[in-house]
């Protein structure tokens, strides 16, 4: 698209606020290098329609490109937030997540983006990295917490791996394995999980 046709369309998106060409202009910027004025024809058009997700998209990309990181984070997080199936979204914060180190939430969008699409290679080999990091006891852990945030499994206590008893002798220590202490009577088999049968009553 030429610079005569760009013109064209400014006419076009500044004659009607409500006009879904806000989106097609700023990628015309953006391939002519003028990616500040694409993030300021974004922002307009957000203005003027705050819940244009097309837009939010655009502006979460022009942001990326100029590697505003935290800004481009926070568009995306918008758009799942009112779309939580935009598959879009999802990658970019998995990339962004990926290149800020922040493991957990990476993995999390990863998880996303393959029960939305099972066949994503690139999501499923950035999973496999980013799990190949972590611990599995750390895993296990983080799984819990993502049940019921500080650990609380219903009627369950997560007792951590570093529990340690001392079974009379000084020089023997015995540690406990990772096990939930129930208090009610439900079924271990039925949740999956190891039950401290001592703490049954």
């Amino acid at each position: 698209m030429t610079n005569k046709n760009i013109e064209r369309l400014k006419k076009k998106v500044e004659k009607d606020p409500l006009s879904k060409l806000f989106v097609p202009l700023a990628e015309e910027y953006k391939k002519v290098g003028m990616v500040d004025e694409a993030i300021k024809i974004l922002l307009t058009a957000l203005e003027n329609q705050p819940y244009y997700k097309s837009a939010m998209v655009a502006l979460g990309k022009m942001y990326l490109h100029k590697g505003m990181l935290t800004e481009a984070t926070e568009e995306f997080e918008k758009v799942v937030s009112l779309i939580p199936d935009n598959l879009l979204a999802h990658k970019n914060l998995a990339d962004i997540y990926y290149k800020q180190g922040n493991v957990d939430r990476a993995i999390k969008e990863c998880t996303i983006i393959l029960e939305l699409n099972p066949d994503d290679e690139d999501a499923k080999t950035m999973k496999l990295s980013l799990e190949s990091r972590v611990p599995q006891s750390k895993v296990r852990e983080k799984e819990a917490e993502e049940i019921i945030p500080g650990g609380q499994l219903g009627g369950f206590q997560v007792i951590g791996n570093s529990d340690v008893q001392n079974a009379g002798n000084d020089s023997e220590e015995i540690k406990k394995p990772q096990v939930y202490e129930i208090d009610e009577e439900v079924s271990g088999a039925e949740l999956g999980i190891e039950i401290d049968r001592k703490s049954v009553v």
